[in-house]
Order: C-alpha cells, then structure tokens, then sequence
C-alpha cells in the first residue's frame, strides 16, 4: 500500500525547507526559508542563495517535496539540502583560512592537510582523524595542543607523508 503525497502545487500545499523548485526549467534549487512575504531559495550546483518577492514565486515550480526521497533514493530532498549546506559552509571556511595565509608555505601546508582529510587512499591514521585534520587545516586554534603533537609526529613517522 502506497502512500499519497500531497500536491506539488503550492496554492494548494504550501512550500516547506527543502521543497524542491525550479525556474522556468532554467534553473532549480531548494526552499530554504518560507514566510508570506518572500521565500528564500539556495540555488544549485553553488547554494547561491536568492530571495523572491510574491510576484517571483508566481514562475517558481515546484518538483519534489522535502520529505520525497532524493533521485539517489537514499536521502530526502532536504537531507540533500542539508549536506550541501554543509560542504559550502565547508568550501567557504577553508578559502577564507587559505586567504588569511601570509605565506605560500602556510597555504601549501593547509591544502596538504585537507587532501589528507579527503584521500580515500591515505594511511589509516588520517582516515581515522579525517574530522579533526580538517578542523586542524580550517580552525586550528579550536584543535587542542595534544591532538597537534600527535599529528606532527604522525606526518614525521608516517611513510606515506
């Protein structure tokens, strides 16, 4: 028995974060913020987010609702929504620590660090620590000071580095 979803249209279901939408086809993205007034949508591939007045949404179209599986069928569209949220968040603190470098060496050693994070055929003492080496290259004054031995001593030992 299958369940029913409401109706995409949104005279008759109203827009919730993480309802899919598209543009005239030219363009599609995800409803991050919904009020009477506007409605706020992070554009795809770049999370480029833009907020439409009433008369904007009239051409907005909406495709899949937010608790509808993703075309991937292992997420919700606004489990999608979420990560991709999060990967941007992601991309934007590390060009801000990469801009901050005050030399061409620092830089070069914060990139190291984040191909370390992403390698899927890295040493499994980077895979393990994946999550801290990122924060290590992205806040390194939120990594404690142990955690900073340990990967130093690591990078010297570590036939891979």
């Amino acid at each position: 028995m299958t369940t029913s979803q409401p109706p995409l249209d949104a005279r008759k279901y109203a827009w919730h974060y993480g309802d899919v939408v598209t543009l005239g086809f030219q363009k599609s993205g995800f409803i991050i913020d919904s009020t009477p007034t506007y409605l706020e949508v992070a554009w795809m591939p770049d999370c480029v987010t833009e907020r439409l007045g009433p008369a904007e949404t009239e051409n907005l179209l909406r495709v899949g609702h937010a608790t509808s599986l993703s075309p991937t069928g292992d997420k919700t569209n606004a489990e999608v929504l979420e990560t991709m949220l999060a990967l941007r968040k992601i991309e934007i603190a590390i060009k801000e620590r990469v801009a901050s470098c005050k030399t061409k060496v620092e830089a070069e050693s914060i990139n190291q660090q984040i191909q370390r994070c992403f390698n899927e055929e890295g040493c499994d003492w980077d895979k393990a620590h994946g999550d801290k080496l990122l924060q290590l290259a992205i806040e390194p004054s939120e990594v404690g000071m142990l955690f900073k031995l340990q990967e130093r001593m690591h990078r010297i030992l570590c036939k891979r580095h």
